[in-house]
């Protein structure tokens, strides 16, 4: 004779084993709590069987209890039908309907649970085209910023265009504006970039914040025409299509 013996806090069945033939009465055998000498009943996929009294409890006396065939999602990947998050299922006996949850994925966070699949929903894919293009819109202003202060072409050179380079030239043509007007020569050697140096006399100098601003004008003029496809944009795919980096002038990319 067998005993299957059940575990003491979910009835689940855990292994089957000789029963102990009883000292006092030759011929009966004894059957410990927590086991039964019914054997369970077979199961399916995700499910098992438990030992479980008409409450749902465990008893601790077969006579109080019966097998019952539960399903069994344990460690089964699940989402939340509300949330499309990550959920697990820790005990025998819960489906995931009870718990609201399903066991397909949820692909698209822009979808929303219609009690049988994930099915898109307008409010959420106004919410996250809005994300995204206020997303590309700070993109392209922080690719213009750092453009901006990359250096700018001046007489086949490139020239440092930091705040503090900005500061120099600035201080350089009001310097040649005022030779200029004193009729004195004017030359300096403009330090670039790349560290080579840049002989200029009066008007070249003064050309330096002219062909800066120039420089800034026409990245301001591509940032508007990347925002205005933005905000033309009509779907992800449309967002998706405007390249930040590409376009834009002077060639400072690096």
């Amino acid at each position: 004779m067998f005993v299957y013996n059940y575990h003491h806090d979910t009835g689940e069945c855990i292994g089957k084993v000789p029963a102990n033939e009883s000292p006092r009465e030759p011929g009966e055998y004894l059957v410990p709590a927590f086991a039964t000498p019914a054997a369970p009943p077979p199961t399916s996929a995700r499910e098992c069987v438990c030992y479980l009294d008409a409450g749902g409890g465990v008893p601790a006396s077969h006579t109080d209890g019966s097998w019952q065939v539960q399903p069994d999602w344990r460690g089964l990947p699940l989402w939340d039908t509300a949330t499309g998050q990550p959920v697990t299922i820790l005990r025998p006996g819960v489906a995931p309907d009870e718990i609201g949850a399903t066991d397909i994925e949820r692909a698209d966070p822009a979808t929303v649970w219609d009690g049988t699949s994930w099915v898109p929903d307008p409010m959420l894919i106004e919410q996250q085209l809005t994300y995204r293009r206020t997303e590309l819109l700070d993109a392209i202003n922080a690719e213009r910023n750092r453009l901006e202060a990359a250096g700018f072409p001046y007489l086949g050179k490139v020239l440092d265009s930091t705040p503090r380079s900005v500061q120099r030239i600035t201080a350089a043509a009001l310097a040649a504006q005022a030779a200029l007007a004193a009729g004195q020569t004017f030359t300096l050697d403009w330090t670039c970039a790349d560290n080579s140096t840049l002989t200029l006399d009066a008007v070249g100098v003064i050309g330096m914040p002219v062909a800066l601003a120039q420089h800034a004008a026409a990245l301001h003029t591509h940032a508007r025409t990347l925002k205005a496809e933005a905000e033309a944009a009509v779907d992800q795919a449309g967002l998706d299509a405007i390249d930040v980096q590409a376009g834009w002038p002077g060639g400072m990319v690096a």
